[in-house]
């Protein structure tokens, strides 16, 4: 499942609001299903309305337990909502970080996480972000993926492209000394073939380094040295190489 962007601390609250209403919901139903069961076991057929809610708070710390530090914040209300847990440069959350989290908001019984408008103070200490499909991707997170020819597989995702912060630029060739995505079996591209650049308003452009089978953006041979925007295009092609850009 694709995790999508980092949503703001308003609209993650709102979200795991209604994640956490839903898996309420869930875990009545289960305590309701449950319950019968063990007071005809145990004998307690008689015992008052304090049972179930002991047997329903115990369901309620047992899942956040197994869910928040086990599972990676993984509920059965998130699920639906695809809402995903990660740190702030959206990589999985450590399973230290992740525990320790966990205990917080089960000490707190999750009374922080109330604030429909704001972040939980147990996210805010351990600095957790939630991901969405609905949230647009930062171009951090953005990546490119070979979909064609020797190197077909092959991917790179934007923030591991050294100096790109400063540079915003992608470097795209055979030469694995020059670029940052090599395509070092296919023979079709050039050493230095061509740059993939993050123009204003993230808007991504390309340039032809002179290569000799050329750069191809929907369906034409660019000129060298004049950047070529891509707009919504999502893919382009090095030579005989198509490349795509996963947004």
């Amino acid at each position: 499942m694709a995790i999508g962007g980092p949503l703001d601390d308003k609209n993650a609250a709102r979200l795991l609001s209604a994640a956490a209403l839903f898996d309420f919901m869930f875990l009545a139903f289960v305590c309701a299903t449950i319950e019968p069961v063990l007071r005809q076991e145990l004998g307690l057929l008689r015992a008052g309305p304090a049972l179930s809610a002991g047997l329903y708070l115990a369901m309620v710390l047992i899942y956040w337990l197994i869910c928040e530090g086990v599972l990676s914040g993984a509920t059965l209300g998130r699920f639906v909502l695809r809402l995903t847990m990660r740190d702030k440069s959206g990589k999985p959350v450590s399973p230290v970080r992740r525990s320790t989290r966990a205990m917080k908001k089960i000490m707190t019984l999750g009374m922080t996480g109330l604030n429909p408008n704001t972040a939980a103070r147990y996210d805010r200490a351990a600095e957790i972000r939630w991901f969405s499909p609905m949230a647009p991707r930062p171009v951090p997170l953005w990546r490119l993926v070979v979909q064609s020819g020797p190197d077909r597989g092959k991917s790179l995702v934007f923030n591991q492209v050294k100096g790109l912060k400063s540079l915003r630029q992608i470097k795209i060739g055979r030469d694995p000394g020059w670029a940052d995505l090599a395509l070092t079996r296919s023979k079709g591209a050039s050493g230095k073939h061509c740059i993939l650049q993050i123009a204003k308003g993230n808007q991504l452009q390309i340039r032809d380094m002179g290569s000799s089978n050329g750069t191809w953006v929907r369906g034409r041979q660019i000129a060298p040295d004049k950047p070529v925007r891509l707009g919504p295009v999502s893919q382009f092609r090095v030579g005989d190489v198509w490349i795509a850009v996963i947004r």
